[in-house]
């Protein structure tokens, strides 16, 4: 882990949680919207997509996993492949609330995995729900 790294990267993360935490709010708020809602998805997108690149730079790698099933989640909404319902933005709420408390404790010494079931949970939702209707061959 590169101490250096993740000194900047503590720094400026809860800029970036506080960010994301805002993000997933005005989408729960403003669902189907057209073209703000598109830009707001592109901009939680780059957001989570910044911060697992980062969070990976520093060597936090549980922070970097849960931010990669959270990006895919967004992608998949972004896309149009999964809806903006609750259950999405209920994921996304908890997959920043997970990784507020990752940094909390990669701030205090104690680098953590990503909660499993949540990991599960984005893994599930962000799965190309087109094909789930689809008859098997």
């Amino acid at each position: 882990m590169d101490e250096q790294l993740l000194k900047e990267f503590l720094a400026d993360a809860d800029e970036l949680i506080a960010g994301l935490y805002a993000d997933v709010e005005a989408l729960r708020e403003g669902r189907g919207e057209g073209r703000a809602q598109r830009e707001l998805l592109a901009r939680l997108f780059r957001k989570a997509h910044t911060f697992k690149g980062s969070a990976a730079a520093a060597g936090l790698a549980g922070a970097a996993g849960l931010a990669h099933e959270f990006e895919s989640l967004l992608d998949a909404v972004r896309l149009g492949r999964r809806q903006a319902d609750d259950a999405a933005l209920d994921a996304s709420d908890a997959a920043v609330g997970a990784l507020e408390a990752l940094l909390g404790a990669a701030a205090r010494g104690r680098e953590q995995a990503a909660p499993a079931e949540l990991l599960d949970r984005l893994r599930e939702l962000s799965a190309d729900v087109a094909d789930a209707g689809a008859p098997e061959a």
